[in-house]
């Protein structure tokens, strides 16, 4: 392979069109390492790149004859290059990687199949004179799929270089998104051995997060501005966040397949009950853990706790940890109550850990209606708190705040309301009037008043946190534009409509000169506006309002998107309160089409979009259309799979309506909690809500 090659060596003839494809041949894996004794062993390729290697050996030997260095091999019919030999693999990699290095993982990972592999490595299948010619993100798009197996080599395992270069992520979205191709990663064993040894010496959950949080796509470069630019532009099709999401999973995996590997080497070599073994197992756990693979992480975490238990004792620290263990399985699971008392055994009543798993499980009784035990549990986390942490301590204010929650649910609003001033006063004093906590627990408190009728009161408090949001954050942040949108809807509510319209006006104002017209929270303010004018019956401003909506949501959304449907739904019925029947029935006829069309017919809004076309035809006087389309909804109801009381239900729907608006908007402000678990379940029930009311 390292011969010389001879003056007299010509390429075969061949097409020109052969030139500005892309080359599906490859080289046989088994002879790189020939290459690399021919041309001066290891010790001359030490610290040495894959553009390194290009430089200084491929070009300068295929300059003359201007061909790849698998065509020049071919010529020469050497074995690593079978004539009509496709590549099996397509090998990703970083061109400043350490050229050893990837050698080294591709031999280790193909260790079995090295006689008969074949793989594409673009520093020797590439013809490196004239690869401009043909080289574009479709040739390379389409190659991949033609090879149909790409091998992505990691180098370092703790901030792997390909992750942060363009064209390997582009070669990753390639494989991954076409059907029946296959994408590994893989790592030489100095990498594996390394990865082994930290997880085994620390704490692995902080080990691989750390790997994960350093892949941002959005963030990779390439040689060529130009490049990046339209690799990114790929990219964004799918969006850069899932992509990312997708680079993380299979780096899970990678990283699951090394630790699962050393377990069964120390199991076979060592026995099941070693020491080390046991150590490698519970390793393998919190990492399928981690992975969300719950199945295969509970059983290794049991058997390793049994075997801890049985060998050394209940209160071996080897035995707490697998409890541990367990207890965080459970605890993600949201095992609540399997998680809680092993919590307790291993940590103790006052560890964050298991304050945090009793606050989950008061959470999930709550939202089961167990009002009894969810109390006991948020009134023994607040007596442990304040036993620990003493009065004015933010865990504190959260126990005081959560179970303040519970008895709004059981509208014992007297405890309820003397909990929040509580909360609010020890706040300012504790953290300051200013202070984010502060701030959310005024609103909580304004929403309370808000429920319970008491809208002077509910109005003074908002005016309040209103002034110190825009001293303390400024007019545009987020949250101050929240606190004057719900201040306008308390405005509404108490008939004070001068007041309201300013503030409805610079909520829209401000989110179209910050965030565009485009955006959601730019579509709320004028949905909001629009059926502010509509109370008024300013129907002239309102139409022009929806009008406008429609046309950015069917732009971003689509026309079939659920909100396009209920912007629609909304101008019409406008029309339909004008008496202008005529502008109405087309849109109220596309909406139930697409409704069908999208949901079927039993679909929660289906049955509307059908009740306001028939009672629309009534006041036509079609009364001919009307009857069919009443057959038709008579028809659906009695073939309905599993609602035979529909039409109550929807009627239900409608009343209820109005109540479960003020039900979300008292949610919308929730306290900031420290581990982060009470927010994400309110916003998580407050989205839930939200889905529901549309349509």
């Amino acid at each position: 392979m390292g011969a010389a090659i001879s003056e007299s060596i010509t390429i075969p003839s061949a097409p020109q069109s052969y030139h500005r494809m892309f080359p599906l041949h490859g080289l046989g894996l088994s002879h790189v390492g020939e290459f690399i004794e021919a041309y001066g062993g290891r010790q001359a390729f030490e610290g040495w790149s894959s553009e390194d290697v290009c430089v200084k050996i491929v070009k300068p030997l295929t300059e003359r004859l201007q061909c790849s260095y698998v065509d020049l091999l071919r010529a020469i019919k050497h074995p690593a290059c079978r004539e009509g030999k496709k590549a099996d693999v397509f090998v990703s990699h970083a061109w400043k990687c350490n050229f050893l290095v990837v050698v080294d993982s591709l031999l280790h990972h193909f260790a079995d199949r090295l006689d008969t592999i074949v793989v594409w490595f673009d520093v020797f299948t590439i013809n490196q004179h004239t690869w401009k010619e043909w080289w574009s993100l479709e040739s390379i798009n389409e190659g991949i799929k033609d090879i149909g197996n790409t091998v992505m080599v990691l180098t370092s395992w703790q901030d792997p270089v390909p992750f942060t270069r363009a064209w390997c992520l582009f070669e990753l979205y390639c494989t991954d998104n076409k059907e029946g191709c296959n994408f590994e990663m893989v790592m030489g064993m100095k990498e594996r051995e390394d990865f082994v040894a930290t997880i085994h010496a620390g704490d692995e959950r902080k080990v691989v997060n750390s790997v994960l949080a350093k892949i941002d796509v959005a963030k990779s470069e390439a040689g060529q501005e130009q490049d990046k630019k339209a690799i990114h532009k790929v990219m964004k099709s799918v969006g850069f966040s899932q992509l990312s999401s997708t680079v993380k999973s299979f780096m899970r995996n990678l990283l699951i397949e090394v630790a699962k590997k050393e377990y069964d080497r120390r199991a076979d070599t060592l026995g099941k009950r070693h020491h080390d073994t046991l150590i490698s197992m519970a390793k393998l756990g919190v990492l399928y853990n981690l992975q969300g693979a719950h199945k295969e992480a509970e059983m290794l975490v049991k058997e390793c706790l049994e075997i801890n238990r049985a060998d050394l004792g209940v209160m071996q620290p080897d035995t707490l940890m697998s409890m541990h263990n367990l207890a965080s399985l459970y605890d993600k699971q949201k095992k609540y109550g399997e998680a809680e008392p092993l919590y307790r055994l291993v940590l103790g009543d006052g560890h964050p850990d298991t304050f945090t798993s009793m606050i989950n499980l008061a959470l999930l009784y709550d939202k089961q209606k167990k009002y009894g035990e969810a109390e006991s549990l948020y009134v023994e986390c607040l007596e442990i708190n304040r036993a620990v942490l003493g009065d004015m301590h933010p865990d504190i204010l959260m126990s005081m705040h959560n179970l303040a929650v519970l008895y709004v649910n059981q509208e014992r609003y007297g405890e309820a309301e003397l909990l929040r001033k509580d909360c609010l006063e020890n706040q300012r004093i504790a953290l300051g009037e200013r202070h984010p906590h502060t701030l959310s627990s005024v609103k909580s408190l304004a929403m309370l008043y808000k429920q319970l009728g008491r809208y002077g009161e509910a109005v003074t408090v908002y005016k309040e946190c209103l002034e110190m949001q825009r001293a303390v954050l400024g007019d545009r942040h987020p949250d101050t534009l929240t606190s004057r949108n719900n201040l306008a809807e308390l405005y509404v509510t108490k008939g004070g409509y001068g007041e309201a319209e300013p503030l409805y006006k610079e909520c829209l104002e401000i989110n179209r000169a910050i965030l565009g017209n485009r955006h959601t929270d730019t579509l709320s303010s004028i949905i909001n506006l629009s059926e502010f004018y509509k109370k008024l019956e300013r129907y002239d401003e309102a139409e022009s309002l929806d009008k406008e909506c429609i046309e950015i949501q069917k732009k971003i959304l689509g026309e079939r998107h659920p909100d396009t449907l209920t912007s629609m739904n909304k101008l019409a019925s406008l029309y339909e309160e004008q008496g202008r029947y005529d502008e109405a029935e087309p849109l109220y006829k596309d909406c139930l089409e697409i409704r069908k069309a999208m949901l079927g017919n039993w679909h929660p809004d289906t049955m509307p979009s059908m009740n306001k076309l028939i009672s629309l035809y009534k006041k036509q006087g079609k009364h001919a259309e009307a009857d069919l389309l009443y057959k038709d909804f008579l028809e659906i109801q009695k073939a309905s799979p599993g609602d035979k009381h529909l039409d109550k239900t929807l009627s239900r729907k409608e009343s209820n309506r109005q109540e479960r608006i003020e039900r979300r908007d008292f949610y919308r402000f929730v306290f900031t909690c420290p581990f982060g678990y009470f927010s994400i379940d309110i916003i998580r029930q407050r989205n839930t809500e939200e889905k529901s009311l549309k349509g």
